[in-house]
């Protein structure tokens, strides 16, 4: 249901909310993870490609370190829930440190911003 690519990882969501890890140079599934209850909606690399966000139908978005070596699992950085099903999350970081972001939140006429830097 949702793409996003990291350096040479490549994040794929499904419609029941597992988010997939996938090593683009070897053509490998490494992980997987269930960070929704429903369908993922939305991925976002960090600008420093060690974390992503994810989002999706349940009202959730998610941060999550990704490995930097193979095998090594995800972690839960930062969790959400929102009034409302999120169509798009992006990172709105103006540093790179920062873990700023923004949702799109479906039949909501306005962005939902959260500035978790320190």
């Amino acid at each position: 249901s949702a793409l996003g690519l990291c350096g040479s990882l490549l994040f794929a969501g499904s419609f029941s909310g597992k988010l997939f890890l996938f090593e683009v140079d070897d053509r490998r599934l490494d992980q997987e993870v269930i960070t929704n209850t429903r369908c993922i909606t939305a991925i976002d690399a960090h600008p420093t490609g060690d974390m992503v966000l994810v989002a999706g139908e349940d009202c959730r978005a998610s941060i999550l370190n990704v490995p930097m070596q193979s095998r090594q699992q995800m972690k839960l950085v930062f969790s959400v829930c929102v009034n409302g099903v999120i169509a798009g999350a992006a990172f709105t970081c103006e540093e790179p440190e920062s873990l700023d972001i923004s949702l799109s939140v479906v039949e909501r006429h306005y962005i939902v911003q959260y500035a978790l830097s320190n």
